[in-house]
């Protein structure tokens, strides 16, 4: 779903056209993508870090 979301939003950016004026609409939806991505970075390295706890631990 986070993939599917980052490759719309880049969708979106590549068909804005510059000469009009911003109202701001990409960069709202933008603050929630990031923290997304936040979260998923955070969760993946917490996850890392168990599973190399439990390595250490058991092998």
């Amino acid at each position: 779903m986070l993939q599917y979301r980052i490759g719309s939003k880049m969708k979106r950016i590549n068909l804005v056209d510059y000469n009009e004026a911003i109202d701001g609409k990409l960069q709202n939806e933008q603050a929630t993508l990031r923290d997304d991505m936040k979260t998923y970075i955070k969760l993946h390295y917490d996850r890392k870090e168990a599973m190399m706890d439990f390595f250490l631990k058991w092998l």
